[in-house]
Parts: C-alpha cells; sequence; structure tokens
C-alpha cells in the first residue's frame, strides 16, 4: 500500500500502489499545468475506511510514497479515465481500471487482455480507438 502526504500538516492518505501510481502521473499532469482540482479518495477498510476531499494545487505540498520498488505498467486508457473525472464537479476519484486491449499482429481479431496469447505471439499493448 502507498501512501499520499498532503499539506503541511502530511495529512496522509493510504492507497494500493498501482492505483497510486496512476494518481500520481494524473495530478502531476494537472498541477504541471497550474490546475486546481478537487481529489475524493476513500482509505481502504484497514485505514478505517474513512472519505477524504482534498483540494490540489501547486502551492500545497505533495508527496507520494510507495509500499514496494516495483512499478506496475501505466494503463493509458485508465489515465484517461481518471483524468475525466479530475474536471467533473466531484473532482478526481477513483474509477474501475478498463482492460488493456491487446493486438495480435498476426490475429484477426482483437482479444481483450484475460484471454489467452495464441502460441508464438508476442501481445502487444496498443491503444484501440473504438
Amino acid at each position: 500500500m502507498g501512501i499520499i502526504y498532503y499539506g503541511f500538516d502530511s495529512h496522509r492518505v493510504v492507497i494500493d500502489d498501482r492505483t497510486l501510481a496512476h494518481l500520481e502521473l494524473v495530478i502531476y499532469s494537472k498541477l504541471r499545468r497550474n490546475e486546481r482540482f478537487a481529489l475524493a479518495l476513500t482509505a481502504p477498510d484497514s485505514e478505517g475506511g474513512i472519505a477524504h476531499s482534498l483540494w490540489m494545487d501547486s502551492s500545497i505540498p505533495l508527496r507520494f510514497e510507495y509500499e514496494s520498488e516495483f512499478h506496475a505498467a501505466i494503463n493509458r486508457d485508465w489515465l484517461e479515465a481518471l483524468s475525466k473525472t479530475a474536471t467533473s464537479l466531484r473532482g478526481l476519484r477513483i474509477v474501475d481500471e478498463p482492460a488493456p486491449i491487446l493486438i495480435f499482429p498476426s490475429a484477426t481479431r482483437v482479444k481483450k487482455a484475460d484471454e489467452a496469447v495464441p502460441a508464438g505471439h508476442a501481445a502487444v499493448k496498443e491503444r484501440v480507438s473504438a
């Protein structure tokens, strides 16, 4: 589990590492453009299940800490989905991660990430327009 430390009093919110990595990219992207927005999170039940609402502004100290050194692959579709929530009235919030779409160069159809990869094919993750 990772932690977001927020504000001068280092308020902390616990989030799983994979989700935190995606939130970090969205948050930094928006702050880099000097955008201000709300961040709405609910801590895991093990941390009391407390709902947090934080105002994100580049003038407020912010730090991300990860439990593990392993960094999972980033899902671009999830980044886009998270970014869209940040422009809503409710603010940036965690939404379900969409399954990545895998394209097999010699296959005739698109396969979902949870399907088996055909023998002799290397999975290539690409963005597919709907």
